[in-house]
Parts: C-alpha cells; structure tokens; sequence
C-alpha cells in the first residue's frame, strides 16, 4: 500500500511542480532536476541520467544538480518568453 501512496504523492508534487514552473519563463539563471523533471513529466532519474551521460550540462552543487537555464532551453526547444505581469 505503501507504493501506492508514493506514487500519488509523486503525481501532486509534479502537478503542482508542472502548473507554477514554466521553462519559457522561468527568469532565474539554474534550473533543479526537480522543476525540469515536473516540466518534462519525466522522473528526476531520466534528468541525472542525462546529466551524467553528458548529454545535458550541470553542475553539482552539494548533493543535487543545477541545469544553466539558457541550456535546458537549448537542449529541449524551448523559446524564451516574457513572463505575464
């Protein structure tokens, strides 16, 4: 039942994590594995997957990666935007 229960948990937080970030508009200069993992609604696994494959730039900060945001743009299509004020 346990597992059940992650994976609903799991499936809220990458809701919540997919309607408040938007890689078109995101302003900051690095993007989590998290924030691109709820956008791309892959698990964060495929992102570190990528990242040590050498197929997306990071950096490690500590224990957790931090993606350029102008490269996971790049690396995945998407066109900046404005964000609506």
């Amino acid at each position: 039942m346990s597992d059940i229960l992650q994976e609903a948990q799991e499936l809220l937080v990458r809701a919540r994590v997919r309607s408040t970030f938007d890689l078109a508009t995101h302003g900051r200069p690095f993007v989590t594995v998290k924030d691109l993992a709820g956008y791309l609604d892959c698990d964060r696994r495929t992102i570190i997957r990528m990242i040590t494959a050498g197929a997306l730039e990071a950096a490690k900060v500590g224990r957790s990666w931090r993606i350029p945001t102008e490269i996971a743009r790049a690396a995945f299509h998407v066109q900046r935007q404005q964000a609506a004020s």
